[in-house]
């Protein structure tokens, strides 16, 4: 303990090291933060142009439809320490599109049995209170399931090698999402909050697991994790 102690007291921190780590991990912050910010657009103005009661639906159906994103999310750090290696060891890309065609089956099943049970099964499960937000769940539930499969692999994998592909898709996002909130959410309230939620994580979906499918390929390539 006294070597250790010693060998700490021996490390002095310097002003490059420093800002050598925020230029690394600038971008990453600026794309969670820019991605926290949009993902909330839905709920920031619907309760500005809506009512409390459409805002409280849509609260509702939104923490039901979210369980399969966190559980997403649950297993990203399972798979984190996994990507550097495997893009080293040039493996990354077959890895990539084994997890995916796995992930995608299972999204598609589970998809399939919420369109087909899942208004009985959520009459049965919630509370008389949530019942008039099933409809809500139901439109919410694909994007949702859509970030599920997007957050074990592909989101940590485009962090850790082109984070600004998200501070791009936001941005070209953002205009758009606020518009269409602001033209259909004061007559449509919730639903129309829903459709424009879902559709805007399927097409990020899209377009991000695109990327990164060009980029685990070229991970792939003999030497390109070197």
């Amino acid at each position: 303990y006294a070597v250790i102690a010693a060998d700490w007291r021996k490390v002095r921190p310097r002003w490059a090291d420093g800002l050598a780590v925020i230029r690394a991990s600038g971008p990453i912050f600026a794309s969670a933060n820019l991605s926290s910010l949009v993902s909330r657009l839905d709920v920031f103005l619907l309760a500005l142009l809506s009512s409390p009661a459409q805002l409280g639906l849509y609260g509702a159906a939104l923490t039901v439809a979210t369980i399969p994103e966190i559980l997403g999310a649950y297993l990203a750090p399972v798979f984190l320490p996994r990507i550097l290696p495997a893009c080293k060891a040039g493996t990354f890309f077959g890895f990539f599109r084994r997890f995916h065609l796995l992930a995608f089956a299972v999204v598609g099943a589970l998809l399939a049995g919420a369109l087909a049970a899942g208004r009985p099964l959520l009459s049965f499960i919630l509370p008389g209170s949530y019942r008039p937000s099933i409809d809500l769940v139901l439109v919410l539930l694909p994007g949702t399931l859509a970030a599920a499969s997007f957050f074990p692999v592909t989101l940590n994998f485009v962090l850790l090698t082109r984070p600004r592909i998200f501070i791009l898709v936001d941005a070209a996002a953002t205009p758009l999402l606020i518009l269409a909130y602001w033209l259909f959410v004061p007559s449509h309230g919730a639903m129309a909050a829903a459709w424009i939620t879902c559709l805007h994580r399927l097409l990020k979906a899209a377009v991000v697991q695109a990327a990164a499918y060009m980029l685990a390929k070229r991970a792939g390539r003999p030497g390109a994790g070197q």
